[in-house]
């Protein structure tokens, strides 16, 4: 049944919460059916909806490291994601109809979905990588890497920036070639384009790197592309993955461009996969105990939880564990850094109340309504 209500209130609208969206669903005037035309742009109105939700909640780095998962898991699923909605408006043009839609998000569920199908948010200081990424060809026999001469690298090709900008764009922070200068008294082997564990966790600890990127690319005189790329947990001097990949092009085929689409493939596949080795090791759940103090009812208790459920970043369970007078105690769950996840409690505009922060012992806080 679809919800229909012609005279929105624009000032409700300009109100919305974090788990609420506005879109546009469009759909082709074909038969003359406006309930099905109207439902074919409903559909396409709630799949806009989850899509819209899932940018601003978890940005432009979650929605490329986990694009697979919301086009093939999360948006077929739009219609059970959706708490309600109701149609605001429409527009019959010529060929289309458009409906403008306000959608209320079932958050919970989202949540519960992204869990089940591992979606990599990873929220701790940007990983490091070291790329050590040689080029195999043109010609017989030839290979071109930066390290060749350890005293004198080179600066990045077209084909390095482009490893740097896929990586960059989800998550992962490329080290500066030339933030360090090499030893004098480095070995001669350290300098080969076929490296072991052992060497590649030197030249990892010698950046501070997190992770080093090690491999080749090879374009043959078939039109084809070869990468091959292993990650490095420097830390552990243990390997993450290792990744194969063969890019096949037609008979007149650009090899750059060629290039370019392999490793944009093989990017978009590792980075990922380095992101989610990470995850456990960098972020573990912490908690907060804290007194609520100064309530005057249950509404501003429902409404604090509220606030630390959907407006700050990272909490993953509030818990309450006791009452006494115009007072709650609480736990707090929550992923990251502490001091971040504090500093976020001073953005209260979306409260009715304003309360500060307090510091009453090591992981305790009074929070104190006023």
């Amino acid at each position: 049944m679809i919800l229909f209500k012609p005279g929105p209130n624009l000032a409700a609208m300009d109100q919305q919460e974090s788990n609420e969206i506005l879109v546009i669903g469009t759909a082709k005037i074909t038969s003359g059916n406006e309930a099905a035309e109207r439902e074919e742009a409903l559909s396409d109105a709630l799949k806009r909806g989850v899509e819209g939700y899932l940018v601003k909640r978890i940005g432009s780095r979650g929605i490329i490291n986990n694009f697979q998962k919301i086009v093939h898991d999360l948006v077929p699923k739009s219609k059970e994601l959706v708490d309600n909605f109701f149609i605001l408006s429409e527009a019959r043009l010529e060929k289309e109809l458009r409906i403008l839609v306000r959608i209320r998000l079932n958050e919970s569920l989202i949540n519960k979905k992204m869990k089940e199908y591992d979606f990599v948010l990873f929220e701790g200081v940007p990983l490091k990588v070291l790329f050590l990424i040689g080029q195999i060809g043109p010609q017989s026999g030839e290979k071109t890497y930066w390290w060749q001469d350890l005293q004198h690298p080179t600066s990045p090709n077209q084909i390095d920036s482009y490893f740097a900008k896929l990586f960059e764009e989800s998550g992962l922070q490329t080290v500066n070639r030339f933030s360090q200068t090499l030893p004098q008294d480095m070995a001669p082997e350290m300098s080969g384009l076929e490296l072991n564990e052992d060497q590649l966790h030197q030249w990892g600890g010698l950046f501070g790197a997190d992770v080093v990127l090690y491999g080749t690319y090879e374009g043959t005189a078939y039109k084809e592309v070869i990468v091959n790329l292993s990650a490095l947990d420097v830390k552990k001097g243990t390997w993450i993955l290792k990744d194969h990949l063969i890019e096949k092009g037609l008979e007149g085929t650009d090899l750059t461009q060629l290039t370019e689409k392999a490793v944009y493939k093989i990017s978009r596949r590792m980075a990922p996969l380095i992101i989610k080795s990470f995850e456990s090791q960098e972020i573990k759940t912490q908690q907060f105990e804290v007194t609520v103090n100064g309530l005057k009812n249950f509404k501003q208790f429902r409404e604090i939880k509220e606030f630390l459920e959907k407006k700050v970043k990272g909490t993953q369970l509030v818990k309450q564990t006791g009452s006494k007078g115009d007072s709650v105690s609480i736990i707090i769950e929550y992923l990251g850094d502490p001091q971040k996840y504090l500093a976020q409690l001073a953005n209260q505009q979306s409260l009715s109340f304003k309360f500060s922060v307090e510091k009453a012992d090591e992981g305790k806080f009074i929070f104190n309504i006023r």
